[in-house]
């Protein structure tokens, strides 16, 4: 199957390829100051373009570099030998340029999280509150409304300003009976768009904008509020395999720990797990 562009950002296309795993952020429109990260973006974008050039050089297409995410990349797993049709001294001298630009690249990445959550921590909206029973209660039933038709949810964690999810991404749609449960609602209309349509392939990008769709009209009713209520873009990496997933939910979960609101996860009463996870949060 062929792969659905996204978008364009920063003049460079982004695919996105259904049954995968992601972590998203969500966040308040207003919740990241503007310009606050542009210093770990140059940064970022600086690393990832010269690992892009590095590609280029061996012809390979840099569209093909990156995935569906904002930030994250796809690395080659084989060799450059395996790859490319190179000789043996170049390829090794490629393949070290490659892994010390790999390298570069995640330490910039891991930077630019740490300071972007940090951000949001620290930012203050007044007047509204998303780890309010209320949002709370719209936010999770947003969440789960697709689950087991176009994904499944491994944890997420609501804070005041912005909310984290881990979830995989069906290749298709699957049908689970659950549209004729609101017929005639607004919140069919606004969830499942048309109910006749089966087996179609699943991007996450529309389940985000179903999320952001139906927990903007009720949250802003919540809070007697017109307008914008999320930000346009979310922030969203693809999991690479069990390692990087573990240390995803990991950190999902111990986002209000590491805010400095709560001293154990479980204290929260925005976060949710779901599954066998006796390997998380030990």
């Amino acid at each position: 199957m062929q792969p659905r562009k996204e978008h364009y950002r920063r003049k460079m296309p982004h695919y996105q390829h259904p049954g995968q795993w992601y972590s998203v952020t969500i966040i308040l429109k207003g919740a990241m100051p503007k310009r606050a990260m542009k210093r770990y973006s140059i940064q970022l974008e600086t690393a990832r373009t010269h690992y892009q050039l590095l590609l280029q050089k061996l012809g390979v297409s840099g569209t093909g570099v990156f995935n569906s995410c904002t930030w994250d990349m796809n690395f080659p797993n084989k060799s450059v030998k395996e790859n490319f049709a190179v000789g043996k001294s170049e390829s090794q001298n490629l393949e070290s340029q490659l892994e010390e630009a790999k390298k570069e690249y995640q330490i910039a990445l891991r930077k630019y999280r740490l300071a972007y959550d940090k951000i949001l921590n620290k930012s203050d909206l007044p007047g509204i509150s998303l780890v309010k029973e209320e949002n709370r209660k719209v936010i999770g039933e947003a969440l789960t409304f697709w689950e087991g038709k176009r994904l499944t949810s491994h944890a997420w964690c609501i804070m005041s300003n912005h909310i984290h999810w881990v979830l995989s991404v069906f290749e298709k749609e699957q049908e689970t009976g659950r549209e004729s449960e609101f017929p005639n609602s607004d919140n069919a209309k606004l969830q499942f768009g048309n109910p006749q349509s089966h087996q179609k392939p699943v991007y996450l990008q529309d389940i985000l904008h179903s999320v952001k769709l139906f927990t903007a009209r009720r949250i802003n009713e919540n809070e007697n509020r017109t307008g914008q209520l999320w930000e346009n873009e979310s922030f969203d990496t693809t999991i690479r395999n069990d390692r990087h997933f573990v240390n995803v939910v990991n950190y999902t979960l111990q986002n209000p720990v590491s805010a400095g609101l709560i001293k154990d996860w479980k204290d929260w009463p925005g976060t949710r797990i779901f599954g066998d996870m006796e390997i998380i949060s030990q």
